[in-house]
């Protein structure tokens, strides 16, 4: 049936089905939908015949996906909408198009692979996703394998990880992709064939769902304002937020008191430097607890997102500089050449933005261990 489709349209069809995947993630969580989508994929990957034409149909449907999975990426250009809402829409196009490129070349290299089936996906694709997540610093957001986490088959995330989970989604699509079609006289060795496929992950499966995780015995209470981002760096909303998050953190336990507080990044408008003051009325909230809370600090004209731990009376205990920086909002590549221009980042200073931290660090304190990336 696909073979019947004209190129344009596959490839339109193709980004439906990407856009209707996207509901699989977070705000709709609907994962049946990314299944679906995948599904929808693989099926027009089975009638595209040459490699360019599996190629733009894995990149259509990212595109679709991407476009609708990452929207949620337009939100810092709002904030100030009079320097920055330009932007918003081709940071959206261009980030999506980006993205869905590694997709492309999973279609690609997969009808590359095999110019029968559609299996050749299953390590192809996986292994796109595995290098989205870390080339360039890595941008691992939106993956398949999130969709599951409200559900069973997101227990797997403990035992084989995100890309474990990626590769079984993906096969499972194949499977089911490659189970509605076919010639008639093969339909009783299809379904047999497909049948043991999927015995089989769901054997790799069994041993993954054990039932809850055991817990530490620890507390932590994670305190945030709820705060849109628009108004977050409001001048009159700032006082609000900041009261909010004490009352959150000095209220009392409901079972056991917290062993450690957590507020959330950049959890303060202040640049640590000046924000004495203010870590002094986050301790006293904490009582006993100590806080570990985001905040930008400056060391000359280098500035870094960090995270702190307080004691009982403000003072600083441990510092971690974020050093895994999102590119285009934590940091602009060829910063200092684009300034030139006018093109600065998000969170620019002399074109650069952030200044990544020394590497990945792992604070002790009391009884528990925090690891930072």
């Amino acid at each position: 049936m696909t073979q019947r489709l004209t190129a344009w349209q596959a490839y339109l069809l193709a980004a439906v089905f990407g856009a209707g995947g996207a509901f699989g993630q977070q705000p709709y969580d609907l994962p049946p939908l990314m299944l679906l989508g995948m599904i929808g994929a693989v099926w027009l990957f089975q009638g595209r015949v040459t490699a360019r034409q599996a190629g733009v149909t894995g990149w259509a449907f990212g595109l679709g996906y991407f476009m609708h999975a990452l929207q949620w990426i337009v939100s810092p250009f709002m904030v100030d909408v009079a320097r920055h809402g330009w932007m918003a829409p081709f940071a959206l196009v261009f980030m999506a198009a980006g993205m869905a490129l590694f997709w492309g070349v999973a279609f690609w290299g997969a009808r590359r692979l095999s110019r029968a089936g559609p299996w050749a996906l299953i390590p192809c694709w996986t292994a796109a996703e595995l290098l989205r997540a870390y080339i360039f610093t890595g941008f691992p957001w939106a993956s398949p394998a999130q969709s599951g986490v409200g559900v069973l088959a997101g227990q797997a995330l403990a035992w084989i990880g995100p890309h474990g989970l990626n590769a079984i989604l993906i096969a499972v699509a194949v499977w089911a992709a490659s189970a509605l079609t076919g010639p008639p006289r093969a339909l009783r060795w299809r379904i047999l064939r497909e049948t043991v496929v999927l015995a089989t992950l769901l054997a790799l499966l069994l041993p993954v769902m054990r039932g809850d995780a055991p817990l530490s015995g620890h507390t932590v209470r994670l305190v945030q304002p709820n705060a849109p981002q628009k108004e977050k760096w409001d001048p009159e909303k700032i006082p609000v937020f900041f009261q909010r998050q004490l009352a959150f953190t000095a209220a009392p336990p409901q079972q056991t008191a917290p062993d450690l507080v957590l507020w959330s990044e950049t959890a303060i408008p202040w640049s640590l430097e000046w924000a004495g003051t203010a870590l002094e009325e986050i301790a006293r909230a904490g009582g006993d607890a100590p806080v570990a809370l985001g905040v930008q600090r400056s060391d000359g004209l280098r500035y870094f997102n960090a995270m702190i731990t307080l004691d009982q009376s403000g003072a600083v205990t441990q510092t971690y500089d974020k050093h895994h920086l999102v590119p285009f909002g934590e940091y602009m590549p060829l910063g200092d050449m684009l300034a030139r221009f006018g093109i600065y980042g998000l969170a620019a200073n002399q074109g650069h933005g952030y200044s990544a931290g020394p590497g990945r660090g792992c604070w002790i304190s009391g009884r528990w261990v925090m690891r930072c990336r």
